[in-house]
């Protein structure tokens, strides 16, 4: 008889337009495939388009959505950061809760997606008598919020706002992390902060559960004389806009000199606004091909030759690193897009912070087919032993319950 599991979730894991989105999609598809019902509670912006639920109910059995409280200003000036606050919408989780108590579902355990669903994920432990939580670290919280600061405009309302969530995170972290209850566990994404936790938080039981990719995607290495350098990621981030601009400012200008018929493509979801950042320079340089939130990135990762993660700030585990790998491109990225990854340098992936490096490092690899065929083929070789879900889902769970068909 197959057991059940309650998912709580920060986003709507669909459409799958960022690397948040893509890890818990996978995942939910792993604990499918390991053969568990899961029941899905996930949050949506209420200014974006309503959830489409008909491609999670492969994965899903029941999936209950509710809008996170976006437009209510006092939960910025609460003491919790506002990715919390605006999750506790008490009057729809009541709703759920009096929901699923009808259906009197005994949950083996309960997942809770980041921690900006975690005080809400043990709320619904508790009334559920769910034996065990594990919570899905997507980012170190803090670390990141901050990231997002630094790359937000000088002294601008937004950086300012992220300051102040970045030290609220700071603070209410300790208090998150004292009220873990024996047997729960912290599932990281990145390798780097699995070792930060273990070493901060000695009491909690850690584990380090790779990025949920799909390794089914893969697509083979394409020969091509062509030099078309691809960045895609969401274009409403405040660290790939940073880090964009920082490639195309100091680095798309040396590579256009030395490379002939060198191409940068940009692709993106911008949820309707241009980057401000550069938008002259699109409309400027004959050289860039601009892709505002395509439907399906395969094909524009087929007119591509390589692919580039200038990230400057973050924290993490940078999915489109990995996704552009399975995509049979090589990647150069700085080191933040590399963190956490448990890559290689010069192995799976070029690494350069400074404009020269990376400018020499994406000249190499345009002008040279056969280093760019080893490196797709050494990446590929390690995402299929180390990033493969199932298998590492398996590893976690199963010793704690006793599936059978």
């Amino acid at each position: 008889m197959k057991q059940h599991i309650l998912v709580v979730s920060q986003v709507y894991p669909y459409p799958l337009h960022d690397g948040g989105r893509f890890d818990i999609y996978n995942r939910l598809k792993a604990l499918d495939e390991l053969g568990y019902t899961t029941t899905l509670i996930a949050f949506y912006n209420p200014a974006l388009a309503a959830p489409e639920l008909e491609p999670l109910k492969t994965f899903c059995k029941t999936i209950y959505t509710l809008p996170y409280l976006r437009r209510k200003l006092s939960k910025i000036f609460h003491f919790k950061p506002y990715s919390i606050a605006s999750r506790e919408n008490d009057a729809a989780i009541q709703t759920i809760v009096e929901k699923l108590a009808e259906k009197n579902i005994d949950f083996v355990f309960i997942l809770a997606e980041s921690h900006h669903v975690l005080t809400v994920a043990r709320q619904l432990k508790r009334r559920f008598a769910i034996p065990k939580l594990y919570l899905r670290s997507h980012n170190n919280e803090p670390r990141f919020i901050l990231s997002v600061a630094q790359a937000s405009p000088r002294f601008s309302l937004m950086q300012v706002f992220f300051l102040i969530e970045a030290v609220k995170y700071r603070l209410y972290e300790n208090v998150l992390m004292k009220k873990f209850d024996a047997g729960d566990e912290i599932l990281h994404i990145s390798h780097d902060e699995w070792e930060r936790g273990k070493t901060k938080y000695p009491t909690i039981s850690h584990r380090f559960l790779p990025a949920g990719i799909d390794l089914s995607t893969q697509q083979p290495f394409r020969p091509s004389e062509k030099k078309n350098v691809l960045f895609a990621g969401a274009l409403f981030s405040p660290n790939n806009l940073q880090g964009l601009a920082w490639y195309l400012r100091h680095v798309h200008p040396l590579v256009a000199k030395k490379i002939l018929h060198y191409r940068l493509i940009i692709a993106g979801n911008t949820r309707g606004a241009n980057p401000k950042e550069i938008e002259e320079i699109f409309n400027a340089d004959t050289r860039i091909t601009f892709y505002d939130t395509p439907k399906d990135l395969l094909p524009i990762y087929k007119e591509s030759q390589l692919f580039i993660n200038p990230m400057r700030y973050g924290a993490g585990v940078k999915l489109k690193t990995l996704d552009a790998m399975l995509k049979g491109l090589p990647v150069v990225a700085t080191s933040i897009g590399n963190e956490g990854t448990g890559l290689t340098p010069n192995k799976h992936i070029l690494v350069a912070d400074q404009p020269a490096d990376f400018e020499a490092a994406v000249c190499t690899l345009l002008l040279d087919q056969d280093a760019r065929q080893k490196i797709v083929a050494h990446s590929q070789s390690f995402l299929k032993a180390n990033y493969d879900q199932e298998k590492s889902l398996k590893k976690i769970v199963l010793p704690n319950t006793s599936l059978t068909d």
